[in-house]
């Protein structure tokens, strides 16, 4: 149990710097130093939205990856896969016994760390967003 929050928490430390890399690398690219304070606030809120967007729908794909739906998509490209190893002859397994055994693999497993790490980020650029709008309505 104890080692679970610790995969929990190091999995959403590496979400938040791959996201800091993400909203460093945008706002790297761009002339951020010769941008006024408007501007400055418009590129930040869009640095921020990138990761957040990224990292929701991330979590929302593999939560519905993880409750079976996309199991024939995985199954027919694995079997696909294995038919074109020459000199493989052994016998297929079913799908019924491959979604068994997905199902078994994914039992327990949560996602929520994506969730947060894009929530956080969203948040961070409504922020952004919220101080442009109050520079742009003076």
């Amino acid at each position: 149990m104890k080692k679970e929050k610790l995969n929990k928490r190091v999995s959403l430390i590496v979400c938040l710097v791959i996201g800091g890399f993400l909203a460093y690398l945008y706002v790297g690219l761009r002339d951020f130093s010769g941008q006024d304070l408007m501007g400055k606030y418009r590129m930040l809120c869009d640095a921020f939205t990138i990761p957040g967007l990224l990292f929701l729908m991330l979590g929302l794909l593999m939560t519905i990856s993880s409750h079976g739906a996309l199991d024939g998509v995985t199954y027919v490209v694995s079997y696909g896969l294995k038919m074109l190893i020459p000199g493989r002859h052994d016998k297929q397994e079913r799908f019924y016994d491959y979604v068994q055994r997905k199902r078994e693999k994914n039992k327990g497993k949560s996602f929520g760390y994506l969730y947060l790490t894009g929530i956080i980020y969203l948040a961070a650029a409504l922020l952004f967003l919220i101080l442009f709008y109050s520079l742009y309505n003076k």
